[in-house]
């Protein structure tokens, strides 16, 4: 990985610039490099990865966003002849009152077959398009809180209310062939910098460049060709792959997802935790206090999930996320100080002693996080209304191809990305005859 210095204002050229090295950028450059193209990856960022990969703060190392990914991304590596070791995930899942594992152990396979025939109404009601949103399907089909609040995990982790996700957008989502796979998920061992590293060590070998603290200005259509302006020079090439925002979507009247908050803790290793990998709380009436914090109000208990992270000789981090009311970026400290309490008063139903055990703490809103990753943690980048439809991966006026989950692929998650990125490099392909 190269970092280029400001000032440096000479024109290079290459066949392929790609803007952005988190999921999408990378397999969309290690797909095209594989078809023999000379690719340039320039990352505005200090380090690549964008959501993906690991950090540390003082002294202590988390995860930055991505930490659980669908089967799929075994396939996904292997298309660009990367092996990477995973893992199972685990997930303690609260539903209210009563406590589920997934993948489904004896306990919580009796809970399910108890409450199949509303689990099926939610399949098929999905399936069928039946209703126009998840939040009618789940008063007009489900009619189980616990199936209930199991189908708004989807809607907590895109950072929507229920009756904002559209039937056909999850529809789509589980398509078999999409290969998604999101009824197996995987952790990298490592975590997920051992992920983004593995993409970025694959490319770098095989020969493609890497350009770190590099912004992109913009592009221009120049003779067939297209011009790349950063702030290090300018850029020569036959096509441009980015991650920046679509044309079509500038100015546009779009609503995005609700941003996340990061919850970071260290305990002692001697501690005993709980024994899956993560913990997720589901306070009761999901659609109820996710669409209040939609609203811009706080109700009186919310969601969150927080994961095993790094385990060192005495310690392991535990890092997560929650969910504030829409548009409070920079929350108070009264607010900071209720949520974390919230938040430590749950993990202690499942472990004991946590909260006196603690060796650190800290939350990060979502200004101070993206002021500390360098990107923003809305968990959608659009939420889709009836009758939109994303624009076309190809800009041809532009002359940019985009990557980006929930734009080009469905879906706002690791797994888009990669497939965002592989339908980002097929086009370029097609462009190249």
């Amino acid at each position: 990985m190269d970092r280029v210095a400001v000032g440096d204002r000479g024109e290079r050229s290459c066949d392929v610039v790609v803007v952005g090295s988190g999921l999408g950028g990378m397999m969309a450059a290690l797909r095209l490099l594989a078809a023999g193209l000379d690719v340039v990856v320039l990352e505005k960022l200090d380090h690549p990865g964008g959501h993906c990969g690991a950090f540390t703060l003082d002294g202590y190392r988390f995860t930055r966003g991505c930490n659980e990914f669908g089967g799929g991304m075994v396939r996904a590596l292997a298309d660009v002849g990367i092996s990477l070791p995973f893992d199972r995930g685990s997930t303690r899942l609260c539903l209210g009152d009563e406590v589920w594992r997934l993948p489904p152990d004896l306990a919580t396979s009796a809970r399910l077959a108890w409450r199949a025939p509303a689990l099926v109404r939610l399949v098929q009601a999905v399936r069928r398009r039946r209703y126009p949103d998840l939040g009618t399907v789940l008063s007009q089909a489900v009619r189980s809180p616990q199936i209930e609040s199991l189908a708004c995990t989807l809607a907590y982790a895109s950072g929507q209310p229920p009756s904002a996700m559209r039937t056909e957008d999850l529809a789509t989502e589980f398509a078999p062939e999409l290969g998604y796979h999101h009824d197996r998920q995987l952790v990298p061992r490592g975590g997920a910098g051992a992920l983004i590293g593995a993409l970025v060590s694959a490319f770098e070998e095989r020969g493609g460049r890497l350009l770190l603290d590099t912004d992109v200005r913009g592009v221009e259509v120049v003779g067939g060709r297209r011009r790349v302006w950063t702030d290090g020079g300018t850029w020569d090439a036959a096509h441009v792959v980015t991650s920046q925002s679509h044309r079509a979507l500038k100015g546009a009247d779009l609503r995005r997802g609700l941003s996340a908050s990061q919850l970071l803790f260290v305990v002692p290793r001697s501690l005993r935790l709980f024994p899956e990998r993560a913990l997720v709380v589901m306070p009761p009436d999901p659609p109820g206090w996710l669409s209040a914090l939609d609203r811009g109000e706080m109700p009186p208990a919310i969601g969150f999930h927080v994961f095993k992270d790094h385990v060192t000789d005495d310690h392991v981090t535990l890092t997560g996320f929650c969910i504030l009311p829409r548009g409070e970026d920079e929350p108070s400290e009264d607010r900071v100080a209720a949520v974390m309490e919230q938040v430590r008063a749950g993990v202690e139903r499942h472990v004991p002693g946590f909260g006196d055990a603690l060796l650190y703490q800290r939350f990060l809103g979502p200004a101070a996080y993206r002021r500390l990753h360098g990107v923003r943690s809305e968990l959608s980048r659009v939420v889709p209304t009836d009758g939109w439809q994303p624009p076309d991966l190809v800009d041809a006026d532009a002359g940019t191809v985009h990557v980006g989950n929930g734009m080009t692929a469905p879906g706002a998650h690791a797994m888009a990305a990669l497939l965002s990125g592989t339908m980002a490099a097929d086009a370029v392909l097609r462009c190249q005859g």
